[in-house]
């Protein structure tokens, strides 16, 4: 009686990690490529409504993203950490198999990301709601990144600083999240192979 007791229990227990691996498939599942643009122009300047149609069409991962109150700096502030203080609060949503991307994948720019914010972050070009960031490797050690908006022709550009890794080098990981400076926030991500950090603008310089 006992021998069947335990036997009835692995059979729930496995049951019951099929029903979680179902309702986790988010986590599991391995999308396709993500879909080309059907336009011919660079990302920055395709329409409003060419780049919004496609990268809506485009998957986001919500479990290897990234969330949090965004740091800023009051006027008037000390420079280092003691100026900074609680900004808005964001979300980023990577695409999915950033992985899968090549450098020639980047020529025309790729978005990587979509992150929503509840109101203006000027540093990282973030308007209140949906904005989408792009990457474009413009040389082999120079990589520009920007901001559009959905249902807008408006681009903010952004300064990228792009870290290459060698063939045996521990791959980056397929994501998208915001990084600590000591003077405001940054957001690091997969470009190709390697890393792209996008420190955006300070106040000032754009």
């Amino acid at each position: 009686m006992a021998r069947r007791g335990t036997s009835l229990l692995m059979v729930a227990l496995v049951v019951a990690l099929v029903v979680v691996g179902v309702s986790c498939r988010g986590i599991r599942d391995v999308p396709s490529r993500a879909e080309e643009p059907s336009f011919a122009a660079p990302l920055d300047s395709a329409s409003a409504t060419e780049f919004t149609d496609w990268a809506a069409r485009q998957e986001y991962s919500r479990f290897v993203g990234d969330s949090q109150r965004l740091a800023m700096r009051a006027p008037g502030a000390p420079a280092g950490p003691a100026g900074l203080t609680y900004g808005p609060l964001a979300w980023i949503y990577p695409v999915r198999r950033l992985g899968a991307f090549a450098d020639e994948d980047f020529a025309r720019g790729r978005v990587i990301a979509r992150i929503h914010a509840e109101s203006e972050y000027r540093k990282l070009g973030l308007r209140p709601g949906e904005n989408y960031l792009v990457v474009r490797r413009l040389a082999a050690d120079r990589w520009q990144a920007m901001m559009r908006y959905p249902g807008s022709d408006s681009v903010t550009y952004l300064d990228v600083e792009y870290e290459a890794h060698t063939p045996d080098a521990e791959p980056p990981p397929e994501t998208v999240r915001f990084l600590w400076s000591d003077q405001d926030e940054d957001v690091w991500g997969r470009c190709s192979s390697g890393c792209c950090r996008v420190i955006g603008f300070r106040e000032g310089s754009g």
